[in-house]
């Protein structure tokens, strides 16, 4: 990852990183296309089925 930039592994993936400024605060914060996918699977698990 470039400077100033983080991952926190939620997983054996990266699924968040995580951008810092020069006084060392989070500036940005982002999903990978790892916690996308990830995410999206949960909330298709998640949604309700419709019976007949």
């Amino acid at each position: 990852m470039p400077p100033g930039i983080s991952g926190i592994h939620l997983t054996d993936a990266v699924l968040i990183t995580v951008g810092w400024t020069s006084h060392k605060s989070p500036a940005t914060a982002s999903l990978t296309h790892e916690g996308v996918r990830l995410t999206e699977e949960e909330e298709g698990s998640a949604a309700p089925t419709q019976g007949d």
